[in-house]
């Protein structure tokens, strides 16, 4: 009796898990944008992309050099395990230029920022940069953050899944983390829809 319903346990566990992702994957694609016609928007379209391509890496790949642990490597699902105390002002003049932390919706990827021993935080806001494409929705991820200092302080908290939107049009945010002690940090994140 006891071994049918530890079986039964572990067969729900295995579904709760599997359904959602399989529902995620099946969900329809938004249109593609309308693209300017001519050989000329063409090749500044393939030109950017190399630029883009060259001066920060293969896009879909979560970066060790953005400060991401890679949790589940090189399969669907890995998780950018992030310590945020890299990013306190006093330390982060050691880091070097802002390398963007890339999310693939396609490979479920997500982000699990954490205080790596330091002070307790909140996310207080994904926030669209500038110049984006118009259609890059606001809301970059499904949990929502915002500013309250009511709200309990985390020692470690998940962005949820990328918004599909997001990595459909390859949108970039910067994420603003504030500690219990008031000091302030921002990652760059570049959602895209890469397999």
């Amino acid at each position: 009796m006891r071994k049918t319903l530890a079986t039964f346990v572990l067969l729900a566990l295995v579904l709760a898990v599997w359904i959602p992702l399989q529902a995620q994957q099946s969900q329809t694609q938004p249109a593609t944008p309308q693209k300017p016609a001519g050989a000329a928007s063409a090749k500044r379209k393939s030109s950017s992309k190399k630029k883009m391509t060259s001066s920060v890496g293969i896009l879909g790949t979560m970066s060790e050099t953005a400060g991401c642990h890679i949790l589940n490597k090189g399969k669907r699902g890995q998780i950018c395990y992030y310590d945020i105390s890299q990013l306190r002002p006093e330390t982060q003049s050691q880091l070097g230029p802002d390398v963007p932390i890339y999310i693939s919706v396609n490979k479920h990827e997500s982000i699990v920022w954490h205080k790596g021993g330091s002070i307790p935080f909140h996310v207080i806001g994904i926030e669209l940069k500038p110049n984006q494409n118009p259609n890059c929705p606001k809301q970059a991820f499904d949990n929502d953050f915002k500013d309250d200092d009511t709200e309990p302080w985390h020692d470690a908290l998940s962005s949820g899944w990328a918004n599909p939107l997001a990595g459909h049009y390859g949108c970039e945010y910067k994420t603003h983390v504030k500690w219990k002690d008031g000091k302030m940090g921002d990652p760059h994140i570049i959602i895209n829809d890469d397999n």
